[in-house]
Order: structure tokens, then C-alpha cells, then sequence
């Protein structure tokens, strides 16, 4: 029974992502559901390091970046011939590159968790993204590379020429990514990941590495991180040095935490100047992070950082609400 339910959810899903079409048929809707198929795997590959894992990272558009302009170069090798296969495997080859980033990154990343990683990976990303302007001849410069998904082979007669056959690939990923990603959280890493996540040293004491289950945690997360950025080849036919700094992580953590986004929206509407956001969001986190995590400031330190965040912006010019950052902060801490 447990299984049937589970299968006709699956069901359910695909059903929906193939009728999604149907119901918005205009171009501007399909463009929309693209976007959006691209954020759903964007985002759920973050949510297997914050979410499952524990790990707040700010450089998580490194992944998606990379698998983008990887995915691009394949669409020139195609486009002059060099490769010939269906486009329907671009996000495959960006999933990979994707992976082959977070080995690299995560075999040294991964030694600590909390802060000292948060930073790793601002460093990270920093560092990519300004290499991006220097190796122009893989990344483009400023301009980017651009390709084009038309000079590929058919694939049983389509020739994904139109925004719909983007959407009817995205939609394939979509639920491939994300019925891998639900089966990686039923394994005995994926497992383990909640359990390094919420008490490593007890992970430790039954055998476990925490290390090593971060370790794979992370490069999984790498994996479907690329395979975004593959979509994101493929619905735009370019990509820029935008698409791994540091706003486009910043957007994605956003979209993961909801309790960051509805701070950054406190914040903005405060300031009544939407210009504010990433400022108001680097203190939001400062605020929410240190009570977030156990092995952090505690409680007093989120009030603090609020409390800060009040005064050095004047934004909020009432006691209240930085009283409703406070417990907003206590909160997570007890969650």
C-alpha cells in the first residue's frame, strides 16, 4: 500500500509537469516554466547541502556555472561538428563537470562544517568568478560564449527549434533529478547526511565519517547542480560570468530558505529601497545562522546580530522589529 501511494505521487507529478502546457500555452508561459523547471533542480541541489546536510555554502553557483559553460562548448562542438549527439544529453554533460567540481572542491571543503565551510565557499566562488575574466578563451571574458541548439540532430523528429521542446526536455530532467535526489535521501548517506547535520560527533561515535558523509553529500550536490546549469544552456544559448558569483548564490539561498527571504523582504520594504537586498540579506544571515547552528554563538548572538543590523542600517525604526528578528532567530534555534 505504502509503495502504491508512493508510485501514484510520482505519477501525479509527472502528469502535472506534462500538462503544465496545456493549461499555460503562451509563449511567454512556456518561457516562464522553463525558468522554473531550471530552478526547481537549481535549488533542490542546494537544498541536499543546507537542507539535508547542513552546510550553508555561498558559492554554490560555481557548480551551476560551470555546468553551463561546459554544456555551452558542447553545444559548439556540435554546432561545428566536432561531437554529434542529441542536445537531450547537454544537462548530463554539465552534470558531470558539476560532479567533477565538487570532487575537487569538496575533498578539501568538507574537512569542517559550520562557519569555517560557509567561508570556504565564498572563497571558492570568489575566486572562480574572477578567474572567469582572465581565462577568456574557456569562459568568454564579460561577453560569455554562446551557442546554438538548432545545428544538433533530431531527436525522433524534433529539432528543438521552439521554447516547448526546451520545456518537454527540462521537464524530463526535472523528474529524473528529482526522483534521484529523493532516492539519495533513502539511502544510508543520504541518512546519515541528516544525522551529521543535527549531531556529528554522535554520527562519529557509531562509526560514521562525517567527512565522508559530507563528502558525498556534496558532490552529489555538485552533480544536479550542473545538470541546472545544462538547462540553463540549452533554454538560453549563452552564459556569462553572472551565472557563478556571488548574487546568483545569493538568489538560491533565498529560494531555500524561506526565512532569510521573508527577513531580505522585511528589510527592503524597511528600507523602501529594493537596491538594499543583498546588504540586508548578509546581516539577515548574520542574524539567523549563528542560532541555526548549535555549535555557533547561541541565542544571545542572533539577538545581537539583529540588534546590529537595526542600528547600523536605521532601517528599522522601531524596538519591535528587532525584536521579531530575535525571536524569529530564537526560533530556528529550537527548530
Amino acid at each position: 500500500m505504502a509503495m502504491l501511494k508512493k508510485s501514484a505521487i510520482w505519477i501525479a507529478f509527472a502528469v502535472a509537469l506534462l500538462g503544465m502546457p496545456q493549461i499555460f500555452d503562451t509563449i511567454l508561459a512556456i518561457s516562464i516554466l522553463n525558468q522554473m523547471a531550471i530552478a526547481i533542480v537549481f535549488a533542490l541541489s542546494y537544498n541536499m547541502l543546507l537542507g539535508q546536510g547542513g552546510m550553508l555554502s555561498f558559492g554554490h553557483a560555481v557548480y551551476f556555472g560551470l555546468g553551463g559553460f561546459l554544456s555551452v562548448h558542447a553545444l559548439i562542438l556540435i554546432e561545428f561538428e566536432t561531437m554529434v549527439f542529441s542536445i537531450l544529453w547537454i544537462p548530463l554533460i554539465g552534470g558531470l563537470f558539476g560532479l567533477l567540481a565538487g570532487l575537487f572542491i569538496g575533498s578539501f571543503s568538507t574537512r569542517k562544517a559550520g562557519t569555517v565551510f560557509a567561508m570556504i565557499s565564498l572563497g571558492i566562488g570568489e575566486l572562480i568568478a574572477a578567474s572567469s575574466l582572465i581565462f577568456s578563451s574557456f569562459f568568454g571574458g564579460e561577453a560569455g560564449i554562446s551557442g546554438d541548439r538548432t545545428f544538433g540532430p533530431t531527436f525522433f523528429g524534433v529539432d528543438f527549434t521552439q521554447n516547448i521542446d526546451i520545456y518537454y526536455v527540462a521537464t524530463f530532467w526535472v523528474f529524473l533529478a528529482t526522483l534521484f535526489m529523493y532516492l539519495f535521501t533513502q539511502t544510508p548517506a543520504g541518512r546519515m547526511a541528516n544525522a551529521v547535520r543535527d549531531n556529528p560527533e554522535r554520527a562519529e561515535f557509531i562509526g560514521y565519517s562525517a567527512r565522508k558523509v559530507r563528502f558525498i553529500s556534496f558532490c552529489a550536490s555538485g552533480l544536479f547542480a550542473g545538470i541546472a546549469g545544462g538547462l540553463f544552456a540549452l533554454n538560453y544559448e549563452f552564459i556569462t560570468e553572472e551565472n557563478l558569483n556571488a548574487a546568483t548564490s545569493g538568489r538560491v539561498l533565498c529560494v531555500v530558505s524561506w526565512v532569510l527571504l521573508l527577513l531580505v523582504l522585511l528589510c527592503c520594504c524597511c528600507c523602501r529601497c529594493s537596491c538594499c537586498w543583498l546588504p540586508c540579506g548578509s546581516l539577515a544571515v548574520l542574524g539567523v545562522q549563528p542560532c541555526a547552528d548549535p555549535g555557533a554563538a547561541g541565542d544571545w548572538g542572533g539577538w545581537l546580530c539583529c540588534l546590529l543590523c537595526c542600528c547600523c542600517l536605521r532601517c528599522l525604526p522601531f524596538p519591535c522589529l528587532s525584536v521579531c528578528f530575535g525571536l524569529v532567530a530564537w526560533w530556528c534555534r529550537r527548530v
